[in-house]
């Protein structure tokens, strides 16, 4: 089951309306309500637009069913990755040409599972991920703690284009690691 299809299956639940009246509001059929619950498919967008007014979530709650049915469709969907690697290979250039322009000591490791650059500040290397947008906050905190147990190291960063308010929501739980989750445009202040 996907995380998509865990959120759901707690919305429906916890939802006063039954799954058929539920299935019957978002147009769709029961069973294939049934499928995204069980996580065998992902909707499309127009349905998972009726599933937000089926359920009548609140702001918070529609928020959250969207940003992780957007980190699902990057999972599942050849595009959505092309587009994802692309973003990201434009924000790796862009970082680490702003941070050698500043003099700073950087590295691009080989391997696939490890960090997207290795910032040298003083005699510390700091693994760092960049992710242009963070979708599944829990799995980006495991790689970077994974990639700082095999550094040997207290300190790590992720870089992203712009940090929204979910990822504010989730800085207190990264910082008690030694993680700071950045902006381009916070990169230099932090690193003075």
């Amino acid at each position: 089951m996907n995380t998509f299809a865990e959120l759901l299956n707690s919305l429906v639940k916890n939802n006063p309306n039954s799954v058929s009246f539920i299935a019957k509001k978002a147009q769709i059929s029961r069973p294939s309500l049934y499928d995204l619950l069980n996580g065998k498919t992902l909707p499309r967008l127009i349905t998972l637009n009726n599933l937000v007014i089926a359920l009548s979530l609140s702001e918070l709650s529609e928020k959250q069913l969207r940003e992780i049915y957007q980190s699902e469709r990057l999972k599942h969907s050849r595009k959505h990755q092309e587009d994802y690697f692309r973003e990201k290979k434009r924000l790796l250039t862009e970082i680490s040409s702003q941070l050698l322009l500043k003099g700073y000591e950087i590295a691009r490791p080989g391997e696939a599972d490890s960090a997207d650059l290795i910032l040298r500040v003083k005699n510390h290397r700091i693994p760092v991920l960049i992710c242009p947008t963070l979708y599944d906050h829990c799995t980006n905190l495991g790689k970077i703690l994974k990639i700082m147990f095999s550094f040997s190291v207290k300190q790590g960063y992720i870089f992203t284009d712009k940090i929204n308010s979910q990822d504010r929501s989730f800085q207190p739980l990264f910082q008690n690691y030694g993680i700071k989750i950045l902006s381009k445009n916070s990169i230099l202040k932090e690193l003075r």
